[in-house]
């Protein structure tokens, strides 16, 4: 916020560095996403494994709320200590969805 009211050029390269931060921490494994329980990245995470197989938006955020929720509630210790894979948790977060 003081960045942009000093100088507009400012707050324009902080919005580019914070987007280009949020692209590299997107590419982060989900074991990494997980460990580090950062709720927003796992809920980016999610919706852009919804994007993947849900076409309607309102239906995708849905979905991606009611996993995201299951996840808080059964926990994410598993995919941790059974250090699996990104193929293997977005193939159960998949499988999960499936049984919602």
């Amino acid at each position: 916020m003081f960045e942009q009211a000093v100088s507009p050029t400012l707050g324009q390269s902080a919005g580019s560095l914070n987007a280009m931060s949020k692209a590299m921490r997107y590419t982060e494994s989900w074991q990494t996403v997980l460990i580090e329980q950062d709720a927003q990245l796992i809920w980016e995470r999610l919706y852009g494994l919804m994007e993947k197989i849900v076409s309607d938006e309102m239906t995708r955020l849905m979905r991606t709320q009611e996993l995201f929720l299951q996840l808080l509630a059964q926990g994410i210790d598993r995919y941790i200590e059974e250090e699996m894979t990104d193929r293997d948790i977005e193939e159960d977060l998949i499988s999960r969805l499936a049984a919602l």
